[in-house]
């Protein structure tokens, strides 16, 4: 086996690190173990066993710059994922055994709180942030429409993204509606609707530095309307019916930067002219290549139309 460990890293980072990048991957090329930018330090990594060969691949557009990547390797046929008596999580973490179904998250993914039987909890406080929110409009000049959120305001957005890229590949937001589901829209999982494909993070603002209080999760099922799941999903994206649920592995702590919003009652309607806010990590203006993303949750305030999907 080939054991890396991250002693430096400094890449420019990108939206799923698809400007400048260093990706390792398996002896069987396709098979990823990550791929990573930014200047966090990636956890070691470690070949599948019987695998001999790590490939690793940088690539750059040529623009920006950093001090790159500085790491070392080990091979050897008695190299541990973990410790003894410690489990593998998910996230190349390791955690002691006894903490397994402790009802912490030892892991830092919930790895350690997998099939635990944990109830499945639905705050009676659901859509009130403990932390207030801006809500008046104050940037008409934005392009793309927006700004920037006061930290952790909306407290039940998440952020869906693919799993081996480190450290943000977002690719969809959602709500957290209680301890292990999630609300998001069926036309993210368009193109994988694999849930082993997805990482999601709460309490998340910056998209480039891990947020005190963050959580993070991986999606275990997926289900879109009109419940399905995995392969069916394909082709199921109507404007009527956008809609979709995701399992988390493990539940989440609720705390003061995670809470959960709350679901209509049957039948409840939103009148023409009513003010809504839509939050999540799009741009709050134009941004050319040379332009370094969007790195701040934004808001915007958008009201509602009167619309016959008949016509």
């Amino acid at each position: 086996r080939v054991k890396v460990t991250f002693i430096d890293l400094d890449i420019q980072p990108s939206e799923s690190c698809n400007q400048d990048k260093l990706q390792i991957l398996g002896e069987d090329e396709s098979n990823i173990l990550g791929i990573f930018c930014g200047t966090d330090i990636p956890r070691p990594v470690v070949s599948e066993k019987g695998d001999r060969v790590l490939h690793m691949k940088f690539g750059t557009d040529y623009m920006g710059a950093g001090r790159g990547f500085h790491l070392y390797y080990e091979a050897s046929p008695y190299i541990d994922d973990c410790p003894p008596n410690h489990v593998r999580c998910k996230n190349r973490n390791c955690a002691p055994i006894t903490a397994k179904c402790d009802g912490n998250d030892d892991c830092e993914d919930g790895t350690d709180e997998e099939n635990c039987n944990h109830p499945v909890v639905t705050p009676e406080d659901c859509g009130l942030p403990t932390i207030e929110p801006r809500v008046t409009y104050e940037s008409p000049d934005r392009i793309v429409g927006g700004e920037e959120a006061v930290p952790h305001s909306w407290p039940w957005q998440v952020s869906l993204q693919q799993f081996y890229i480190e450290p943000n590949a977002h690719s969809c937001g959602g709500a957290l509606i209680n301890s292990q589901w999630v609300l998001t829209a069926a036309h993210c999982f368009k193109f994988n609707p694999d849930p082993q494909y997805y990482r999601i993070h709460m309490g998340m603002h910056n998209k480039y530095i891990r947020d005190k209080g963050e959580q993070i999760r991986y999606a275990v099922k997926i289900i879109g309307y009109p419940d399905l799941e995995m392969d069916k999903l394909r082709g199921h994206f109507g404007v009527q019916d956008d809609i979709a649920l995701i399992k988390l592995n493990a539940p989440v702590k609720f705390t003061d930067t995670v809470k959960t919003a709350c679901l209509p009652n049957l039948g409840w309607d939103l009148n023409p002219g009513e003010k809504c806010y839509t939050t999540g990590w799009g741009e709050t203006r134009a941004v050319s290549s040379l332009q370094p993303a969007q790195q701040l949750m934004p808001q915007k305030v958008v009201n509602v139309i009167k619309l016959n999907l008949a016509e």
